[in-house]
């Protein structure tokens, strides 16, 4: 496809966008378009729960000089890395950080905190273990030793721009065949080597992917070898049909507190594809680049709701894997791996990263009533500096489907403290007038009627908080675009 072709492809979508905002604006009736989402960069969002991926460089599936302007435009204020002992030293005993020092600046130049996997063996070593998803630990004498050169090397290079330092990527992917009481020991040998080079580093434990009964015997191992100092916090993956199921999180939080209950437990990776035929987690459904958005809100949204420090969306950049394509990326990539475009899913996390930074707290105790019963979340945040409040709601009963069907619902919000609530969709950025006679401030809080929601995350929220751009500003050139324009 030619880069005429690509622009043509782009202008569509911005009319499907158009067309679709105006069915929507007439789903809302009176309720009037203020305005859309200014997006804001990593540096202006400043400290913030929200990460993205930039996985796989360390075996070249994606290349980040292809996206790195996108990455501080994005808004997330971590970047996942994996420092990939094998592409870090080709040769036996020569070890070249070069590659990755690039990635490490730029990222920082950006306003972008890297954090830094540890990850996969090294063929060059007898018993060096495999090199990607699903290998095998490095086992033998020779190469847990050139192991540990390599770790310690890679921490002393960039342990004053990067603290957090991840083990490992899922062990308990059952074709790696790794034992869990086999990488506890392999994580103490590499959190030790840590330690001693970075003794304020944060070390994240596990990347699990989903099989409990391994994190638990991991756990076990460690807190009865009193070795759980080795690890700050434990990161978990998942990629559930319905976003809104946090069931791992729970399960992996209460291993955390029975056996380890210092350690924080963090989203390490998580996201939709835009395509059925994609590789890897949750292939073979009926994926657009609507419900990737629509699945993607709802799942950072509902972590959020369980104050889940930090939140890793997977990924930004479509990965082209020897076994297909991976679509979860935000941006669409051309078979010479250029960037061709901007899925819907970008502008929705570019407007949810930008709204929803660090100042926000999330209000645990906030009743609400409405008019439907079942089905339905709603996760409430104040900030003091500058003092608002933001309501997010949602449909949780299935997984996000291609048609927007909206429903208008009344709500009662007793200990909303609003000044001047305006409604949001998080998905095009479009925000709102609530008209009057749509909401009323009573003795028993406030009340709002017919508000409209779907199945993809809108809020009501002080319009102080928010910075506007006009509507008719293009922000989401390829927001609906097909995927036609990927390759």
């Amino acid at each position: 496809m030619s880069r005429r072709q690509v622009r043509c492809v782009g202008r569509r979508a911005a009319v499907a966008l158009l067309a679709a905002a105006s069915v929507a604006a007439d789903d809302r009736g009176s309720w009037r378009a203020l305005g859309r989402l200014q997006p804001r960069t990593a540096r202006e969002v400043g400290e913030s729960p929200w990460s993205i991926g930039a996985e796989t460089l360390d075996r070249d599936y994606a290349r980040y000089e292809a996206y790195r302007e996108q990455l501080g435009e994005l808004g997330a204020t971590r970047v996942r890395l994996q420092a990939g002992w094998q592409k870090c030293e080709r040769e036996r005993g020569r070890i070249d950080l070069e590659w990755l020092e690039a990635i490490v600046e730029d990222a920082l130049a950006r306003g972008v905190r890297p954090w830094l996997e540890l990850s996969y063996g090294n063929t060059n070593y007898a018993g060096g273990g495999g090199t990607g998803l699903g290998a095998a630990l490095p086992n033998s004498d020779e190469a847990l030793s050139a192991w540990e050169r390599w770790v310690a090397a890679t921490v002393r290079r960039f342990r004053g721009r990067v603290r957090e330092w991840e083990v490992w990527n899922e062990p308990d992917l059952p074709q790696s065949g790794i034992g869990p009481e086999e990488f506890a020991e392999f994580h103490a040998r590499t959190a030790a080597v840590i330690r001693r080079e970075q003794p304020d580093a944060q070390i994240w434990a596990l990347a699990l992917a989903g099989d409990t009964r391994f994190a638990e015997r991991f756990l076990r191992r460690l807190a009865e070898t009193g070795r759980t100092h080795l690890f700050d916090a434990i990161t978990v993956h998942g990629y559930p049909e319905n976003p809104d199921d946090l069931r791992l999180l729970h399960r992996v939080r209460a291993l955390a507190a029975r056996w380890a209950p210092h350690a924080a437990v963090l989203q390490g990776e998580t996201g939709a594809p835009s395509t059925s035929n994609t590789f890897g987690a949750l292939r073979g459904r009926p994926w657009s680049e609507r419900t990737q958005a629509k699945w993607n809100l709802r799942r950072l949204l509902a972590h959020l709701h369980e104050e889940v420090p930090v939140i890793h969306l997977f990924t930004i950049a479509d990965l082209r894997y020897p076994g297909g394509w991976n679509t979860k990326g935000l941006l669409r990539m051309s078979e010479d791996g250029r960037v061709v475009g901007k899925k819907e899913a970008w502008f929705a996390a570019q407007h949810l990263f930008s709204v929803l930074d660090g100042r926000w707290a999330r209000l645990r105790e906030f009743p609400w009533q409405a008019s439907v019963t079942g089905g339905l979340a709603v996760s409430a945040y104040r900030r003091s500096d500058p003092a608002a409040d933001l309501v997010a709601i949602w449909r949780t009963s299935a997984p996000p489907v291609e048609r927007d069907d909206w429903r208008r619902v009344d709500l009662r919000l007793p200990a909303a403290q609003f000044a001047e609530p305006v409604w949001v969709d998080f998905r095009s950025g479009t925000v709102c007038e609530i008209p009057v006679g749509a909401w009323s401030r009573e003795a028993t809080g406030w009340c709002f009627r017919g508000v409209p929601i779907c199945d993809s995350p809108i809020a009501l929220v002080d319009r102080a908080a928010l910075v506007l751009r006009p509507c008719g500003e293009d922000v989401a050139p390829a927001a609906s675009a097909s995927g036609e324009a990927r390759r």
